[in-house]
């Protein structure tokens, strides 16, 4: 790329200070399109019938479910926080902002940052997330201990036997057996 050198520094800082204005300017309403495609967006899904949607999304704009999940979700986190701008986000950090899956915790606090003038990159943005879906994941309990003493053989003659009880007597058993904290054994 080649500078002009006819210009002086002075007069090329000023040109891309201007430039810079543009761009931020422009990128303003790029975000303020994205929500109001993501409101007309929200609204359209509304109408559709079942099994419709994607459908349609495919035959007016040839979009994927997740370009639009992108762009709706934006909306629907404009509109939960009543906040509409977002200064210096990248806009892939806020469709990851907006997904449902972000904690809300991380989700506020890079917004509330981003609002304070913090320039956040989106792979700083990126991190966050998972950082705390890592920290908010919730362990695994144990499966309880199956015990191998039990006769399977066993327990499916009881419950032939059960079966084969009068229409009262099986309604009672199953009763019962239901208030029991047990295992629920799905043969009722």
């Amino acid at each position: 790329m080649q500078t002009n050198t006819a210009l002086s520094e002075k007069q090329i800082d000023y040109a891309l200070a201007e430039h810079a204005e543009v761009i931020r300017t422009a990128g303003r309403a790029m975000i303020e399109n994205v929500l109001e495609i993501g409101r007309h967006l929200t609204e359209a899904k509304r109408l559709c019938e079942p099994g419709q949607w994607l459908a349609w999304l495919e035959r007016e704009f040839k979009w994927t479910r997740q370009t639009a999940d992108n762009l709706m979700n934006v909306y629907a986190m404009a509109e939960c926080k009543r906040v509409y701008t977002f200064p210096d986000l990248p806009l892939r950090s806020l469709y990851l902002l907006a997904r449902p899956s972000t904690p809300e915790a991380v989700r506020q606090e890079v917004l509330e940052r981003a609002a304070s003038g913090e320039r956040i990159p989106h792979e700083r943005v990126k991190q966050e997330i998972a950082e705390a879906k890592q920290a908010y994941r919730p362990q695994a309990p144990n499966p309880a201990p199956r015990p191998k003493d039990i006769d399977w053989g066993k327990v499916t003659q009881a419950l032939k036997i059960v079966r084969s009880m009068n229409a009262d007597t099986y309604e009672q058993f199953k009763k019962d057996f239901k208030k029991l904290d047990v295992a629920r054994f799905e043969v009722f």
